[in-house]
């Protein structure tokens, strides 16, 4: 779950205008940071989604949101 909700913050943040996308790239390419603890295939499954256009990115972000709420109420109410 936990890895859930790390990557659910990285991808969002891949669309915010503020940030810092060549930053984040050397990062991703390096290994860097808190990426250094990401596999090739989850670095991999970024950069795809990145690529994609902004209304699949946005559904993506949505169903991840939701996985990651619902797990929260499951928890908290288990």
């Amino acid at each position: 779950m936990l890895l859930w909700i790390y990557q659910s913050f990285i991808i969002y943040s891949l669309c915010l205008p503020s940030f810092d996308g060549a930053r984040h790239r050397r990062a991703l390419a390096g290994g860097e940071g808190v990426n250094a603890s990401f596999d090739k295939k989850t670095v991999q499954r970024l950069q795809d989604i990145q690529s994609l256009d902004e209304e699949t990115q946005n559904m993506l972000f949505r169903l991840i949101d939701t996985i990651i709420r619902d797990t929260k109420a499951k928890k908290a109410y288990s």
